[in-house]
């Protein structure tokens, strides 16, 4: 149980950034030991007169979620849907902003820090594994970054 550790609802409000790491563990845990696992709950961290009988309802409740976030009275659950292709907007970059692109020097992360560029990101970190494989792909990547920042 944490509180305030995710962002969460139509408002959602700052992250308890202390407690937040409690669910990058807990789905670690969720994925190599399924055995040992048994869930997170995020309780509202404005309402703490209302969270231990939230909470109780919620260790309570009949449900496979394992991952759920109590916001005024409601519970929430991460589900996937149909996103309208016509609704997506990029999002506004800050042209002081660094950008790192993990898997930058493969295909897709290439395509991604170029489309950073294109939309006003003037500082894209290329991360990855390993170093370009050989000396034409690492001149091809050095090619890239003088035509896009000049």
């Amino acid at each position: 149980m944490t509180r305030g550790a995710v962002a969460a609802g139509q408002k959602p409000a700052l992250v308890a950034v202390a407690q937040a790491p409690v669910w990058g563990l807990g789905r670690t845990i969720a994925l190599e030991h399924p055995e040992i696992w048994g869930g997170l709950i995020d309780v509202d961290p404005g309402d703490a007169a209302r969270s231990p009988r939230a909470l109780r309802d919620e260790l309570r409740a009949a449900t496979d979620d394992d991952q759920v976030a109590l916001r005024d009275g409601t519970r929430l659950v991460a589900r996937l849907a149909r996103l309208d292709p016509g609704s997506f907007r990029a999002p506004a970059l800050a042209g002081e902003g660094v950008y790192v692109v993990t898997g930058g020097l493969g295909a897709l992360g290439l395509r991604a820090a170029e489309w950073l560029a294109a939309h006003g990101a003037r500082f894209v970190v290329l991360a990855g594994r390993r170093a370009a494989p050989n000396e034409a792909a690492q001149a091809a990547i050095a090619a890239w970054v003088r035509g896009s920042y000049g």
